[in-house]
């Protein structure tokens, strides 16, 4: 985080030139930044696991032969763990200087919350 950062406008994230606020911000800044910044980052998963949830609950009640899903039963917290995982790839993408590389990503997290949601 020295000169060639930029000051991001939330205080305390910091994002490289030429990065928007997203990847490094949320793998690795919000939580250290206070408790705005937490409050930032839980507030990023929570609609993360509603998207994936609501994906979820809308695929079981647009397929009659998936009635016995528990998509609808699953606690909220089922959804948020699904994108903590997906964010510890983020993160050590992130963490290791690979952020021109996280589109590589999409392949193994997709994969992971289909056998996820497809298992429970």
């Amino acid at each position: 985080m020295g000169a060639a950062s930029e000051r991001h406008p939330m205080p305390g994230v910091w994002t490289a030139p030429g990065e928007s606020f997203g990847a490094r911000a949320w793998a690795l800044e919000l939580a250290a930044a206070g408790q705005a910044g937490i409050q930032i980052r839980n507030r990023m998963l929570d609609e993360l696991a509603m998207t994936v949830r609501g994906a979820a609950e809308t695929r079981a009640t647009s397929r009659p032969f998936d009635s016995e899903t528990r998509a609808t039963s699953r606690p909220f917290d089922y959804y948020v763990a699904l994108m903590g995982g997906c964010h510890e790839l983020v993160y050590r993408y992130v963490s290791t200087d690979r952020i021109d590389r996280l589109g590589e990503l999409e392949e193994p997290m997709v994969d992971f919350l289909v056998a996820v949601l497809a298992a429970a």
